[in-house]
Order: C-alpha cells, then structure tokens, then sequence
C-alpha cells in the first residue's frame, strides 16, 4: 500500500490516525498495586511490581489490567 495516506481515510471515517493511539492502554504508577494472574493454575497477586513467576507453577505472571487483545 505505498502512497496511500491513512489519516485521510481515517478523517473520513471520523477517527483518529492509529499514531495516534498509544501502544498500551493503562499507564504504570509505582504506588499503586496491580493484580498479576498465572496463566497456567489461576494463582492472583497483588503488587506493586511485577512479582515475576507464580511461586506454584514458576509461569510468568500476567498482570490483570492489560487486555488480552
């Protein structure tokens, strides 16, 4: 698609550029504590850093805010 102008056709369907968007949808605030979830038995953490691997299954947690998409 070289050439075409994608803030054209977005303007003409009333949205925004996708530059526009951010890459992430939530923003990180060290003060705060976050839900972290393992993917593999369900275990939930609250923290205010990621805690790392689930200390039963040693996955990677996921943090719960960030969506799947």
């Amino acid at each position: 698609m070289h050439g075409v102008d994608l803030s054209v056709s977005f303007s003409i369907a009333g949205r925004r550029p996708p530059e526009d968007f951010p890459m992430r949808d939530i923003e990180h605030d060290p003060t705060t504590e976050s839900k972290y979830e393992c993917p593999r038995c369900g275990t939930i953490v609250t923290a205010t850093h990621h805690p790392g691997t689930c200390t039963d299954c040693h996955v990677h947690l996921r943090n719960r805010g960030t969506p799947l998409e």
